[in-house]
């Protein structure tokens, strides 16, 4: 009896983590993206130069939410997995603008947390409040 008590327990305390994540997700949503590619194809370079321009507001001709000014600023937070080793994107990012290197490979799975704030395309939705949309 006490075991069948405690799985209930352990199902109702994953029911509702499950649910309040769910909850969250509705008004803070993030979006996981993974970037693959051969050895020396440019995927770091490919993310810190995305990353930058997002969030220093560069030409990003293609993305029309960025070409259109719908986006009101994007800014690193911290990332949701700390047992996963973080991008290094400021390293990234020095030594292509200061140092004018091509950055080190990145040899082992990283993360990073974009957020972006943005002004919805759709007028109904510009009524109720300013988007926001978290990155990993």
């Amino acid at each position: 009896m006490a075991s069948s008590l405690t799985t209930l327990t352990d199902e109702a305390r994953i029911a509702l983590d499950t649910f309040s994540g769910r909850a969250a997700g509705l008004f803070s949503p993030s979006l996981r993206l993974g970037v693959t590619g051969l050895s020396r194809a440019g995927k770091t370079v490919f993310i810190s130069a995305l990353v930058h321009n997002l969030i220093h507001g560069g030409r990003l001709p293609l993305f029309e939410a960025q070409k259109s000014g719908r986006i009101a600023r994007a800014f690193l937070e911290e990332q949701p997995d700390d047992a996963v080793p973080r991008f290094q994107y400021e390293d990234h990012v020095a030594a292509l603008v200061n140092d004018r290197l091509w950055p080190d490979s990145t040899r082992a799975i990283s993360e990073l947390r974009l957020t972006i704030e943005y002004e919805s395309a759709s007028g109904w939705n510009r009524l109720f409040s300013a988007g926001k949309l978290s990155i990993d």
